[in-house]
């Protein structure tokens, strides 16, 4: 809405023209108010004014701060909050230098009123912009109440340019066997801090520890279903119930199941596992060992159905915001295809 003096004008706008000294209330979402203070012809400037809110929020104005390590964190005001009965400006300036608020949200509604007209309530939801030295000296505020989860700090778009050659440089000395990929990788991350496109804190967060918690359990699933003879059961069990068809069905069954195998275990237990039982199997029948020694290499990379399969699907579940059904919905028909694939095609290929 449109604030002009005493009026207050509502969508649709289309015959409104804005003037100077118009307030703008804006509602829009915590993504897209980080886009537009991120971008660089919007409205996040320095010295400029900000109008801009949270989800179904009345705005606030104030200062922008600059763009180095700037953050936008939620804070709920307690019972016994100072800020109690105060207007937003008032409650900007009882905040600190340096702590902008941009967005106040009562109870996932709209306050429509003017801004200068709002006074703060318990358990309003404030949205501050700021420097993040000024928003962690706030998160001190024993009468406001802070989440981690809405601390977002805003992208450092300057520094965008030097990252993304930073980055191709990184893929181009891996891709072309210049260094190891670990440590290009290593080197690219190091090159990203020293230039200011990363600090270390930024670092430390973007490191997902519940990976470490599931790649241990991981490891403890695969080491039991190998010490109790779990896996080789299943294996053995599936090669005997097709025992006495023709080798393509053999195949067939040797593929499907270690591609299920290898997206519980890891791909060296598979393989461990499962690479004496193929060429047995192989051999008591009397076919050529080299269709299902491919299969078995076919099958062993058929590691996608699980976030447990391979270690860059852990790597990619966190950051992607990715849950276990996904890695099923996406792997386990592209697992169905390959085996398919493979199941048609070696028969011919190789004259089974």
């Amino acid at each position: 809405m449109v604030h002009r003096g005493r009026d207050v004008f509502f969508h649709p706008f289309e015959d409104l023209t804005l003037r100077e000294g118009d307030v703008l209330s804006v509602a829009l979402t915590r993504r897209a108010l980080s886009a537009a203070l991120t971008d660089p012809a919007g409205i996040y400037h320095p010295n400029r004014t900000a109008v801009s809110e949270d989800p179904s929020a009345d705005a606030a104005t104030g200062p922008v701060p600059g763009r180095e390590h700037v953050a936008l964190v939620e804070a709920v005001i307690a019972s016994s909050s100072a800020l109690l009965g105060l207007k937003p400006d008032q409650a900007a300036r009882r905040l600190g230098e340096g702590v902008t608020l941009v967005g106040i949200e009562r109870r996932r509604r709209m306050q429509r009123k003017p801004r200068r007209k709002i006074l703060l309530e318990a358990g309003d939801v404030l949205l501050l912009l700021g420097e993040r030295k000024a928003v962690s000296s706030v998160r001190q505020r024993s009468d406001l109440y802070f989440s981690d989860w809405s601390l977002e700090e805003l992208p450092t778009i300057h520094h965008a340019k030097r990252a993304i050659a930073i980055f191709m440089a990184t893929v181009l000395a891996a891709a072309a066997g210049i260094v190891p990929i670990v440590v290009a990788t290593i080197t690219g991350v190091l090159a990203l801090i020293l230039f200011g496109c990363l600090n270390l804190r930024q670092v430390t967060r973007a490191i997902d520890r519940r990976i470490y918690v599931l790649i241990g359990t991981a490891f403890a699933l695969a080491e039991a279903l190998r010490v109790t003879g779990g896996a080789e059961f299943i294996a053995n069990g599936v090669v005997g119930l097709v025992a006495g068809n023709a080798p393509a069905v053999l195949l067939s069954a040797l593929f499907l199941i270690t591609a299920l195998l290898t997206n519980l275990l890891s791909n060296h237990a598979t393989a461990a596992l499962m690479t004496p039982i193929t060429m047995s199997a192989a051999l008591q029948i009397g076919a050529d060992p080299t269709p299902f020694v491919y299969g078995l290499i076919f099958a062993l990379n058929c590691s996608f159905a699980t976030p447990i399969a391979y270690q860059t699907n852990l790597i990619v579940m966190g950051p992607g915001n990715y849950i276990f059904s996904d890695f099923l919905k996406g792997g386990l028909p592209l697992v169905v295809l390959l085996w398919l694939t493979y199941s048609l095609f070696a028969p011919w290929y190789f004259g089974l």
